[in-house]
């Protein structure tokens, strides 16, 4: 189980919580969950870099771990990087082949 401290909303500080997770994966590296939630940190910190690698460590480790892809297509879509994004949107559509992923696929071939 994944331990992680309690704060309030109102003090909410996402720095605050990324060292806890990187102790908590430094112990056991394989939970895919730590890994994402981790991603979830560094991004809103603007650690884009790490949250690129963490967010990809989520994937590679649970690939139907639907909400990490997703976040990793919208930072590979920040980044502009567009083919990765496509790669990602993909792979979802093949996980979970609803029309909000086809139309996901549709936008992201749209030139921003």
């Amino acid at each position: 189980m994944l331990l992680v401290p309690s704060v309030t909303l109102r003090n909410w500080n996402p720095a605050c919580a990324i060292e806890p997770l990187r102790r908590a994966l430094a112990r056991n590296d394989s939970i895919a969950e730590a890994h994402y939630l981790l991603g979830l940190l560094y991004r809103d910190t603007g650690d884009i870099e790490h949250a690129v690698a963490s967010l990809g460590s989520a994937v590679r480790l649970a690939p139907g771990l639907l909400a990490a892809r997703e976040e990793l297509a919208d930072v590979y879509r920040s980044l502009g990087r567009a083919g990765d994004e496509m790669s990602q949107l993909q792979a979802l559509a093949t996980v979970d082949p609803g029309i909000e992923r086809q139309i996901a696929i549709a936008l992201a071939e749209v030139p921003i």
